[in-house]
């Protein structure tokens, strides 16, 4: 024993010296030689001490090794750089995960991400895949993960998580169909349409967003289609289920659906605006309603002569009390003789009623150019425009 520990001096001796020559090729030897003395005397601890104090975790991995204490020995191998020897000593201390991380840091990529999946960790055998390039088998492992029978199969946020990703996978690989299948499949429908938007499959992400009840985003697809109509149609409906009447109203009426523009400006109060909305999207037995409600009887007798209903403009300028004047003037306009009815409105006009002169204008206009009153329409339209 006195022996050893004399020999073991020496040895040390010598190796400090050697170290402090930089003779690296004696200190191997001599650094060897003493782990080999307190190995013979079962002082591992010693050993790897004198190893680390020379920067030799290498060695003192082997010796760890040697000893039995695998995942000391694992974690040197690791320090050293020997990352392959880390990782397989992981396998034998039953540490697949940590052995997995090993690998990938090492370089082995297909043995990190077999370890990562078959030891239920898809996510991260996935974003492996993805650092290397290879997309859609990162994708397909992801696929595989949610719908696994034998392995952890992946639910609830983490599921999520994982069709969102798959999804995105095969998009940036120009896989839209599945990437829409498994989208779909994991309820993520807002995504899974803004990738058919991306890719111009337009009609398919509107109907997407609709499932969805996105009108919003429905609305933006149409608008960046170039279809107003539809564009209009969805911000209508939008902004009537939240209450926005006349907003919904100007949108219909937009999208060339006088009837529901009529209908939400007369629940908003705004029968003026329904009635000119009617007028303007040709519902003019609707206008005339609501002009003659309005009180504007004159617009609403008008519209029906233009409907062809002379009778009842007639009558409906007689029970609001008319003028026998007004009634011959619309009686003239029934027979076509307009520029008799604008003689008649312009001397009401000059006896004081300033705001016929613009009623005369219109019915001298209807002049044809066939008539022989056309002339002198035209004589008298340019006096009243002086």
């Amino acid at each position: 024993m006195v022996a050893e520990r004399a020999k073991l001096s020496h040895l040390l001796g010598k190796l400090r010296i050697a170290a402090a020559e930089s003779n690296l090729a004696e200190v191997d030897g001599l650094l060897r030689a003493a782990c080999e003395l307190h190995m013979d005397a079962h002082d591992l601890e010693a050993a790897v001490a004198l190893c680390e104090v020379h920067g030799r975790d290498d060695l003192a991995a082997a010796l760890c090794h040697r000893h039995g204490d695998l995942r000391r020995a694992s974690m040197l191998y690791a320090r050293a750089g020997d990352l392959d020897s880390a990782a397989r000593l992981r396998l034998e201390t039953h540490e697949p995960l940590m052995a997995a991380e090993l690998f990938e840091r090492a370089g082995r990529l297909d043995d990190a991400v077999a370890l990562y999946e078959a030891h239920g960790d898809a996510m991260r055998a996935a974003q492996v895949l993805e650092r290397n390039g290879s997309l859609e088998p990162a994708a397909d492992l992801l696929v595989r993960a949610l719908n696994s029978e034998h392995g952890r199969r992946l639910v609830g946020a983490e599921a999520a998580m994982a069709c969102r990703r798959a999804g995105e996978l095969y998009a940036r690989c120009g896989r839209v169909d599945p990437a829409i299948r498994v989208l779909r499949w994991g309820g993520e429908l807002g995504f899974a349409a803004k990738i058919l938007a991306d890719v111009g499959r337009n009609e398919e992400a509107i109907d997407l967003y609709l499932e969805q009840g996105d009108l919003l985003s429905a609305a933006e697809v149409a608008r960046r289609a170039q279809d107003p109509r539809r564009y209009h149609e969805f911000m209508a409906r939008r902004a009537e289920q939240e209450g926005r009447l006349i907003e919904a109203a100007g949108h219909y009426e937009a999208a060339g659906n006088p009837f529901q523009a009529v209908r939400l400006y007369e629940l908003g109060g705004r029968p003026d605006q329904a009635a000119e909305a009617a007028r303007q999207g040709g519902l003019l037995d609707a206008a005339a309603r609501l002009y003659e409600r309005l009180g504007e009887v004159q617009t609403a007798a008008d519209l029906l002569r233009e409907l062809g209903r002379k009778d009842e403009a007639r009558a409906l300028l007689e029970r609001a009390g008319t003028s026998s004047s007004d009634l011959a003037i619309q009686r003239q306009a029934d027979r076509k003789e307009f520029l008799n009815a604008a003689v008649s409105v312009l001397a009401l006009a000059r006896q004081g009623e300033a705001r016929r002169y613009e009623e005369a204008l219109q019915y001298l206009e209807q002049v044809p150019r066939t008539s022989r009153d056309f002339l002198a329409a035209r004589t008298m339209m340019g006096e009243v425009l002086a």
